[in-house]
């Protein structure tokens, strides 16, 4: 094929894009050029759906042989650079369509016993942003605020993290799982957590991922941020923290610059819990 005409696009295309008309429309108008006869052309309608999301991903699987597939298209990415390339459409209608991963469900309830400085709909909405790049839908099954006695209150302020089986703070709390499925994570919402290791007033922890066998939850704290919910949650999936720039998973990175990433092993761990449906 002889491209003449470079696709360039203002915003993201895709699952979680900005999927504005008129870069959906060339993005579509550019696949329809690449896949050859093997494919079904897509309806140039500047809407992002279905069928141009899978389209991206056989794309990216079948020319850019991801071993996962965002379903995105950015203005700077591989998958856009792919689709300017000439090669890319003797590479793709020679392939057969892709199959691409069923999408999952994880349920979660959520248990607060503290103001936090990001909106719960904020840490909600930034979890399920990031889980959606795979294919993972996040699912609200409950909230409440715990209605706890003064004593109680007292007990949970400072929460410690360095023992799930135990007498100590977050071992107490998550015994308030008494109607929570064990199919199911919980996630905690408190003020301050704390570790023996470290001095008081200089807490670094945002949130904590272990718990009690058999009852999957997490513990996040008020000045937690944004994506710390997604990251805990993480941990109860089982993936452990890595030190890359951008990955949901890095131990120390209170903010991202942008929507955190999951690398393809991460991802596939993440698919593989028994939390995942």
């Amino acid at each position: 094929m002889n491209i003449t005409v470079r696709v360039s696009l203002v915003g993201s295309v895709g699952q979680g894009g900005n999927n504005m008309p008129q870069d959906v429309s060339k993005v579509q108008s550019r696949l329809n050029e690449l896949m050859g006869s093997n494919r079904t052309p897509l309806n140039v309608d500047g809407r992002i759906g279905p069928k141009t999301q899978a389209m991206i991903k056989d794309f990216q699987i079948s020319v850019l042989k991801f071993n996962w597939a965002d379903g995105r298209v950015d203005p700077n990415g591989k998958t856009l650079q792919a689709m300017n390339e000439p090669n890319s459409a003797a590479i793709w209608s020679s392939t057969q369509p892709a199959v691409t991963a069923r999408r999952l469900a994880l349920n979660l309830h959520f248990r607060s016993i503290s103001l936090t400085d990001v909106s719960f709909q904020d840490q909600f909405q930034g979890a399920v942003n990031v889980y959606n790049q795979y294919d993972i839908d996040l699912r609200f099954q409950s909230g409440r605020s715990e209605l706890l006695s003064e004593a109680d209150r007292e007990k949970f302020k400072r929460v410690d993290t360095s023992c799930v089986i135990g007498d100590d703070e977050w071992s107490a709390l998550q015994k308030l799982l008494n109607n929570v499925p064990k199919t199911d994570i919980c996630v905690f919402f408190i003020g301050e957590l704390w570790d023996p290791n470290e001095k008081p007033g200089s807490e670094m922890f945002l949130g904590c991922g272990a718990h009690r066998p058999g009852a999957p939850a997490c513990v996040v704290a008020a000045n937690g941020s944004k994506y710390d919910m997604a990251h805990e949650i993480g941990h109860v999936l089982g993936v452990a923290h890595l030190s890359e720039n951008n990955n949901l998973m890095h131990p120390t990175q209170s903010s991202y610059p942008k929507l955190p990433k999951l690398n393809s092993a991460q991802v596939a761990t993440v698919r593989k819990s028994w939390l995942c449906k």
